[in-house]
């Protein structure tokens, strides 16, 4: 009885934190710049070389659903639609580091829930680069109600490895 009440607070609490993190943004799926990643062209082994052409392109498509437990919440497998930008560098550009747009402007959300989405980075084309080793990335957008019978991205998360978020935030 005692861990079922404690879950269900749990619960509670987090459902209440993703209600407070939508009052504070104002994000909706429709546009573009509502979710985003720093995408980092290390040249720390390239001691006084100029910042290569370079361009990085991604592919994105839905990931694996997980069903809820007592410990977890449900994950629901991403909906058809998103696209990621490119990251682009070139040989005049002092920062290292570009940010990089995933449009969820073609999605229809059908419920609120956690949505998986998988982001892979294509190789680069340029043979000076190597390329990270580990090319996949897990987004996680949190979808709530919009409160005009919509719904509305109020958060998002990026993972270098598949993770199940717990009941303990």
């Amino acid at each position: 009885m005692r861990k079922k009440t404690t879950s269900r607070l749990c619960t509670m609490a987090i459902a209440g934190a993703m209600m407070a993190a939508t009052l504070g943004m104002n994000v909706n799926a429709a546009d573009a710049t509502d979710v985003h990643f720093t995408k980092t062209l290390d040249m720390r082994g390239a001691q006084g070389a100029s910042t290569p052409d370079v361009t990085f392109t991604y592919t994105i498509e839905p990931g694996q659903g997980v069903g809820a437990t007592e410990n977890n919440p449900e994950i629901l497998p991403g909906v058809d639609g998103a696209t990621v930008e490119e990251a682009v560098f070139t040989h005049t550009d002092a920062d290292l580091t570009d940010e990089v747009s995933v449009d969820f402007s073609r999605v229809n959300f059908t419920k609120p829930g956690i949505y998986r989405y998988v982001i892979k980075e294509q190789t680069s084309t340029n043979v000076d680069i190597t390329n990270d080793t580990n090319d996949t990335r897990y987004l996680d957008v949190y979808v709530v109600n919009d409160g005009q019978d919509g719904y509305k991205i109020a958060n998002s998360v990026l993972l270098a490895s598949e993770r199940t978020p717990d009941n303990d935030g």
